[in-house]
């Protein structure tokens, strides 16, 4: 199905007047095109740097002698037809006009900015005239800007009933920063999270979602037992998230106010939406385990670089290389499995800090005991490798520690250090070289230590006897032989033993 044929659904779907292109040359009739731009809710700069707001002092009117004076300073003075409304989790105000039906952000308690969103809405309404429909709200955000004129001005249109935003000609999803889209149920979920993600920036104080979160509460209650009884849930929350939610969504619909429902109602969907929209939810090739992968997006093959430094490092970085895959499938995380991971690989630095501090101290007694160079040699090259070890765990656990905990810090990360060619090997090489040079020193000190103990040994028995170092390489050599192969050197067994 084309990209057209795609649209003409989504336009069937939310009532989009089918004249588009003469609504365009109407537009182009009244002001230049490009200043009336289709913009997405998620699109906005709520959450960036703001110039400081100037402050002075003032004299507080008397509330007893003169309340007027009183409850005019403390209120806001807003132009007729205009509500002003808060978001009940951030603060931010914004308005909305009932009979326009026009909801916005910008500022309209200042007269130019109300005076450019009043100027729009005029310059729109004949559009807005050609259509029956009054089951839809218009934003407009103005720009805010001293320039003269009406400016610009970014807008989409919400249908409450669809649950989705539409416009008022034809866009294109490159444009717009959507992604392709792969069927008309995938381009529903995209329209829908932007739907919702306008009901969370500004929860429509006109609107009753209280049989919807009853919904919600039904379906946080169906990913609660999915990801309690399955290990490849593919539910965006956890157990425990989907009991607290359940508990705090039923506390607001017992004792909020409409807009507090709608807000809590519009964060959670727009969470569940972009789950759906990541698993194809509702289509063909739905993810129905967090194991499968469903875009073609598999790990690449081990490089022979890789496979060969991972057999000198005890094959470590293949360990770590599918511990990172496993969180990554398909280009994929989520937050419990991303935490779990942070989590275990902190204790395991954490671990290697203390075993590398061990090692030094074991160094520097066995230094000081014995006489022989190659003993001291080993011992010695046992604390460099422990100290650099210990500092390379050392940075990667401060790395780890000022990291989020969300899936988005998670994807941020990991691709951020994710090659084109080889994908995450680069990433798990760097993070076995702690355990890796560790797990070296520790084999240089017993090493020293074997041979120091076999040589004190053999003088008390023929002290008239010289060993070379030669001669004490042969059974040090058949002593780690038989240890390897017996596992002792396995990190597997040594990550067992830790975790005990």
């Amino acid at each position: 199905m084309s990209i057209r044929q795609v649209y003409s659904v989504c336009r069937r779907l939310v009532g989009c007047a089918t004249h588009s292109h003469s609504l365009m040359n109407m537009v182009q009739t009244s002001f230049p095109a490009d200043s009336l731009q289709e913009q997405l809710p998620s699109n906005t700069q709520r959450y960036e740097n703001t110039p400081s707001v100037p402050s002075r002092a003032i004299v507080i009117p008397s509330g007893l002698l003169s309340p007027q004076s009183f409850r005019d300073k403390i209120s806001t003075n807003l132009p007729e037809g205009w509500q002003c409304c808060q978001n009940p989790a951030e603060g931010r105000s914004y308005f909305r006009h009932s009979t326009l039906r026009i909801m916005t952000e910008s500022n309209i308690t200042d007269e130019r900015i109300s005076r450019r969103v009043m100027d729009w809405s005029r310059a729109i309404l004949p559009l807005i005239n050609r259509s029956t429909r009054d089951d839809y709200d218009i934003v407009l955000n103005v720009s805010e800007s001293a320039e003269g004129g009406m400016g610009r001005c970014g807008y989409y249109l919400v249908d409450y009933d669809s649950e989705a935003i539409f416009w008022l000609r034809d866009v294109s999803t490159t444009l717009m920063g959507l992604p392709d889209v792969r069927s008309p149920t995938h381009l529903k979920h995209l329209l829908s999270e932007q739907f919702w993600v306008h009901c969370e920036y500004m929860p429509p104080p006109h609107q009753n979602f209280t049989a919807r979160a009853q919904g919600l509460l039904a379906t946080l209650g169906t990913l609660c037992i999915d990801a309690s009884s399955s290990t490849g849930s593919v539910s965006p929350f956890h157990q425990d998230e989907c009991e607290m939610y359940s508990r705090s969504l039923t506390q607001v619909l017992k004792t909020g106010c409409a807009i507090e429902i709608n807000w809590c109602l519009a964060r959670l969907q727009s969470l569940l939406t972009q789950s759906r929209i990541i698993n194809l939810f509702g289509e063909p090739n739905a993810r129905a385990d967090r194991n499968v992968v469903v875009n073609g997006q598999t790990a690449p093959v081990e490089t022979a670089t890789f496979v060969l430094w991972s057999m000198i490092m005890f094959n470590i970085p293949s360990i770590y290389l599918t511990r990172w895959n496993a969180i990554w499938v398909d280009r994929v995380t989520y937050t419990r499995e991303w935490k779990k991971l942070t989590r275990d690989l902190t204790e395991e630095f954490l671990y290697g800090l203390i075993a590398s501090g061990v090692i030094v101290i074991a160094g520097v007694v066995l230094l000081g005991l014995s006489t022989s160079g190659a003993v001291r040699t080993l011992a010695a090259a046992a604390m460099i490798l422990a100290l650099c070890g210990g500092y390379y765990a050392a940075s990667l656990f401060s790395t780890l520690r000022t990291l989020g905990g969300c899936a988005a810090d998670a994807a941020n990360f990991i691709q951020m250090n994710e090659h084109v060619t080889t994908g995450l090997q680069g990433m798990a090489l760097r993070h076995s070289v702690p355990s890796a040079l560790i797990v070296w020193s520790g084999l240089c000190l017993l090493t020293a230590g074997f041979w120091e103990i076999c040589m004190d040994m053999i003088r008390s028995g023929l002290p008239v006897t010289w060993v070379s170092w030669k001669d004490m390489m042969v059974p040090v050599l058949v002593v780690m032989t038989y240890l390897y192969g017996r596992g002792y050197f396995s990190l597997a067994r040594l990550y067992n033993l830790c975790r005990r």
